[in-house]
């Protein structure tokens, strides 16, 4: 299977602000990890000198191996979407929705950010090298460069997303995304280019300027204490911010700018939420990337209840919460950033896949547009979420009875078309008159893996 670029589509959520109320997705849970601490560790120990003393200990076991590099560059582009009157899914020019758009003026939304991350199991990520970009260009897209550093060789995945609609400094769990969906091998000195990202925008008709917060006004209990980065600060705001017990958000967030303290930095923090909501997790970060977003390639930490002990989850009922305390960083905390789903299943044929005229293949895909009728193949490939192509062989090879599995990735809490499309003239253009195909209408991917299995039909002459 060859994957081309991830498009994410999220619904639009109510936006957050600085201690602002928002509504997130059910995201599917993964704990990230940044890793890192602000800032580059230059600091080194010089172990040059030597003895000629053949008694002597050899500690190479107890060093940990240099560390490998390597680059990641792609384009990233931003689109804003809208639906017809058939309520599918359509691209929206940008400089129709916001007509004083220029290059350099005009954008209305926030940072975009860019990150390779490391699966290190047990559902936690850990972001190996980041990037990010301050104002996109959406006419013509970005050019980024991502540098990895990893303790050994293995792979990795590249998720992009966009401080959007709102513009509030932090990429929540909602927000748009895309994810490139095949891992990339890091080997010392590799450089894998064109790992290109497009990331889908719903645009709500307004001006980009963001609006108040999702819950309203709904009564208020405080909750405050101080931000605490107990790592040598030198720059970067920190931040207090409130998911639900699945680490979905943020429902409310306040970024401050902190104050050295002896060890690290502090800031007092205060956010108003609604009375009697139940449990909720209290989290903090700091921006340790220094990019201006708070993104999970930062430093992330808890409410504390005791020193290094996560007092989360908080229960919110009607009482203000004062003295909550929140360290940064702590423990594997960080919310879902990186949603994506499997869609998986089995095409079968009413005639047999091996009745089809000599040099037929099939192709299936899971597309963010409803596919029209003499359709590119190639031209589908460069806008599917992600694509397998089955060749005349495998259709030879399943007759009768025989079903072809496949399976695709897509984003989570999104919405696509799956369709399959035999080429029975192999002229690399599908949906033609008689040609046979199946596919679902539009379709939600929701926060889990499903089934969707595609019967092709002879089409009546």
């Amino acid at each position: 299977m060859r994957s081309l670029p991830l498009f994410v589509f999220l619904a639009a959520c109510p936006g957050i602000s600085n201690d602002s109320d928002v509504s997130p997705d059910d995201s599917e849970v993964i704990i990230i990890d940044s890793g890192e601490s602000g800032g580059d560790d230059t600091s080194s120990t010089d172990d040059t000198s030597s003895t000629d003393d053949s008694s002597a200990t050899d500690d190479s076991e107890s060093q940990p191996p240099d560390p490998i590099q390597a680059t990641i560059t792609g384009h990233l582009r931003l689109v804003l979407t809208t639906t017809d009157e058939n309520g599918d899914i359509v691209e929206k020019p940008w400089l129709e929705a916001f007509p004083s758009y220029t290059s350099t003026t005009g954008y209305p939304y926030g940072g975009a950010f860019i990150g390779a991350y490391e699966d290190i199991g047990n559902d936690q990520e850990l972001f190996r090298g980041s990037t990010a970009i301050s104002s996109p260009d959406v006419v013509n897209g970005n050019s980024y460069s991502i540098t990895v550093t990893m303790p050994a060789e293995g792979p990795v995945r590249v998720y992009a997303a966009v401080d959007a609609p709102y513009k509030d400094g932090i990429i929540a769990t909602f927000e748009p995304s895309a994810i490139w969906p095949d891992e990339l091998a890091m080997t010392d000195g590799a450089v894998v280019n064109d790992v290109d990202l497009t990331i889908l925008i719903p645009w709500d008709g307004g001006d980009g300027s963001g609006g108040g917060g999702g819950g309203g006004d709904c009564g208020g209990v405080d909750i405050s204490g101080n931000v605490t980065v107990t790592q040598s600060w030198g720059a970067g705001q920190v931040a207090a911010l409130l998911y639900d017990t699945n680490n979905n958000g943020p429902y409310k967030a306040g970024i401050y700018d902190p104050s050295p303290i002896t060890g690290g930095a502090e800031s007092p923090y205060s956010l108003s939420t609604c009375e009697e909501i139940g449990s909720y997790n209290l989290l903090g970060a700091w921006d340790s990337n220094y990019n201006g977003l708070i993104d999970p390639a930062d430093r992330w930490g808890a409410y504390i209840s005791a020193p290094d002990t996560n007092g989360n989850p908080i229960n919110i009922s009607s009482v203000d919460l004062t003295n909550y305390e929140i360290q940064v960083p702590f423990g594997d905390v960080a919310p879902n950033v990186v949603p994506f789903v499997a869609i998986h299943g089995d095409l079968s044929s009413d005639i047999g896949f091996d009745q089809y005229p000599a040099g037929s293949t099939v192709f299936v895909a899971s597309l963010k547009y409803k596919p029209q009728p003499d359709a590119s193949i190639n031209t589908m490939k460069t806008s599917a979420y992600d694509w397998t192509e089955f060749d005349a062989a495998a259709l030879q090879a399943a007759p009768l009875g025989t079903t072809l599995p496949y399976s695709l990735v897509v984003p989570a809490n999104s919405i696509t078309y799956v369709w399959a499309f035999v080429d029975t003239n192999n002229n690399g253009v599908v949906n033609e008159t008689l040609e046979p195909v199946a596919g679902t209408n539009k379709m939600a991917t929701g926060t889990q893996s499903q089934t969707v299995s595609l019967s092709i039909v002879q089409p009546q002459q």
